[in-house]
């Protein structure tokens, strides 16, 4: 005797039916779930792409990190960089900006199975400016005098050293050019740069095989690569403290920040706004000469 528990038992063709909706949902989800999950993204024309990675540095922390015009990371002093995943191939706008810095913005080139970076610097703009006195007061009783300021004699002197400057040109032969030394190192001593007339010259001086992507122009990399170029002299240049891929330019009526990665836009930032000023670094730090004022700038 069959003994009813209130539910009707489920028909063979009912499960056969649920049996094929379930395989059918399984062939067409779990597959691009799994692609998805591996780092597959759908590309131009519907065609399957894997994706790359983008990381993104700001030396500044706070500042708002924006890709496409969509604000998506905002940096802390723990966290002045972040790192993007599954991002598909494809030329991307980033911009970085922080209140009372200038805007710092890039074109980056995501491609397969490859992380681009983009690193960039942020100059104020109004910098910490400590003008140096030439003279000091020094007072006595009731009487005052004035005596040259130690600190001015000593900055001023900077600029009259006659440094030995390295001049590299085109004309000077192959196994000779392989063995000048740069005129500047950076502070890790991983780039050096050579004056060639008007133009500053950028050389790894590391493995060649772990050229970084700001010694990239389009698809080739290579060392040496023209950091900077100019129609008229250039004064003075060096690496910002700290930085193997920022350039620090005295140039016409200005002394500016310029990164050596060229990609779309190559960010060029102005420090100080002078009539022909110049820089040089001492004991006491950055030191601007315009005319006769002298004056330490905080980087």
């Amino acid at each position: 005797r069959r003994v009813s528990n209130g539910m009707e038992p489920m028909s063979l063709r009912k499960r056969r039916t649920y049996f094929w909706i379930l395989s059918i949902l399984f062939v067409f989800i779990i597959p691009p779930i799994m692609l998805y999950t591996s780092g597959y993204r759908l590309g131009p024309e519907f065609t399957l792409v894997e994706t790359g990675g983008m990381y993104i540095y700001a030396p500044e922390p706070g500042s708002v990190i924006y890709i496409d015009g969509k604000e998506r990371h905002q940096t802390s002093i723990l966290g002045r960089d972040w790192f993007v995943q599954n991002v598909t191939p494809g030329t991307y706008t980033v911009l970085i900006a922080k209140s009372g810095f200038w805007p710092w913005i890039k074109e980056v080139v995501v491609t397969e199975r490859q992380v681009a970076e983009a690193l960039a610097f942020l100059i104020p703009k109004e910098p910490e400016i400590e003008v140096i006195p030439k003279t000091l007061e020094e007072k006595t009783g009731t009487a005052t005098t004035t005596k040259n300021n130690p600190a001015y004699i000593e900055a001023l002197a900077l600029f009259a050293e006659k440094k030995k400057i390295n001049v590299f040109t085109s004309t000077v032969p192959a196994p000779i050019a392989a063995i000048v030394v740069p005129e500047k190192f950076s502070p890790y001593g991983r780039v050096g740069l050579m004056r060639e007339e008007n133009r500053i010259l950028a050389y790894w001086m590391k493995n060649k095989d772990d050229l970084p992507n700001y010694f990239c122009r389009g698809s080739a990399c290579a060392s040496p690569v023209i950091a900077f170029s100019s129609v008229i002299p250039i004064r003075s240049f060096d690496f910002y403290p700290g930085r193997d891929d920022v350039l620090l330019i005295a140039v016409q009526n200005g002394i500016f920040a310029v990164e050596i990665d060229a990609r779309k836009t190559q960010n060029f930032q102005p420090i100080y706004m002078g009539e022909g000023p110049d820089f040089r670094f001492g004991d006491a730090g950055f030191i601007v000469k315009d005319g006769s004022m002298l004056a330490r700038i905080t980087l």
